[in-house]
């Protein structure tokens, strides 16, 4: 789901299927007026579909994260640090939390590089989903992804995990 989907009646993700968004787009956006039914064995997941890690992000050895007071994608954790979003990530180079606990919508930031330029975690995507009911007897994730193993030393930070925001009613 790469842009906003509106399903009038139910949705149901059947064993064997996934439900997903390309790495960096931020449009899964479900809208569903009946429920929303993810069987056993069927998925919706955005695990690596978030930030990228260092050195791919394009800030050298750090990873890529959102910054709440430009509001724009910066340089974010540092080698060997883990990605940020809700939380700070591990170690002493690890970028600062963003997002809003509450009412989640950002992609989980990417971990710094590991030694001899060995890819960190790339962040976990997002997902929105408003819908009269849901039912979920598989998984909805939006894992970061661990860090590739170090060179000769040591791996890079794991990658933040994202967002998954649910609307029912009570």
């Amino acid at each position: 789901v790469n842009e906003a989907l509106s399903v009038q009646g139910d949705l149901t993700v059947l064993a064997g299927g996934n439900v997903t968004h390309l790495e960096l787009d931020d449009g899964f956006d479900l809208d569903v007026s009946g429920t929303v039914d993810v069987r056993l064995g069927a998925s919706m997941r955005v695990d690596g579909a978030g930030f990228r890690p260092g050195p791919i992000a394009g800030f050298g050895d750090n990873g890529a994260t959102y910054s709440p007071v430009t509001l724009q994608v910066v340089s974010g954790s540092t080698p060997q640090c883990g990605g940020s979003h809700g939380g700070r990530g591990a170690g002493g180079g690890a970028a600062l939390a963003f997002d809003d606990a509450d009412l989640p919508d950002l992609f989980g930031g990417g971990g710094g590089e590991g030694t001899c330029n060995s890819l960190g975690g790339q962040g976990g995507g997002r997902i929105s989903i408003r819908a009269a009911a849901m039912i979920v007897n598989g998984f909805v994730t939006a894992n970061g992804n661990g860090a590739a193993a170090g060179g000769g030393g040591a791996a890079g930070g794991g990658g933040a995990g994202g967002s998954i925001r649910i609307d029912v009613p009570t």
